[in-house]
């Protein structure tokens, strides 16, 4: 049976939208609905009719609930898949970003460094050769093969930002105007 609407009045019957008494049935269809376990839910703000009674109620079937129950509960369902894959793809970025490390090699070869995706020196290394450089030389080259790596580091988060999130999407633009700013 498809859902009723009609209206309680003031005088507490219900009414079709034609002011029909009893939504226009007869006792057959009465029974009927009584046996489908009628459920009344509000249509909107409930007005009070001239007893103090709703007058804006909606009357909907048994298999009229039940199809907006199941109706409701997929659209849970569907939303909780979609958290479950927003979460597990939020892990795989994450375990990206942390296998991220940038690299970089002076000119002469005598000094390497390597950035974490945070820019943190996770390694250094000195050829025999950079260690009889002027130590003010040497110094400038350590930082400056060092911020090369970090640069190279953020470029690559970009890109694996990029792949998990669309070109497009705002924290892609955010990432690479911060790496911007940052000279990267």
């Amino acid at each position: 049976m498809t859902s009723r609407l009609g209206s309680l009045g003031a005088d507490g019957d219900v009414s079709d939208a034609c002011g029909s008494p009893s939504l226009g049935v007869g006792a057959d269809d009465r029974q009927q609905q009584s046996r489908e376990r009628v459920r009344v839910e509000t249509g909107g703000p409930i007005g009070l009719g001239a007893r103090g009674r709703p007058s804006n109620v909606w009357v909907m079937s048994h298999s009229g609930w039940r199809q907006w129950a199941d109706e409701s509960m997929e659209q849970v369902d569907r939303q909780v898949r979609d958290a479950q894959r927003r979460a597990e793809e939020a892990t795989r970025f994450r375990a990206s970003m942390d296998q991220v490390q940038g690299r970089a090699t002076s000119l002469y070869r005598d000094v390497s460094a390597a950035t974490d995706v945070n820019g943190r020196l996770v390694d250094l290394q000195l050829t025999s050769d950079a260690l009889r450089r002027d130590p003010r030389d040497l110094a400038r080259l350590v930082v400056s093969t060092v911020d090369a790596a970090r640069r190279n580091a953020g470029s690559q988060a970009l890109t694996v930002a990029r792949d998990a999130f669309g070109a497009d999407s705002a924290i892609v633009t955010k990432l690479a105007a911060e790496l911007k700013a940052d000279g990267s």
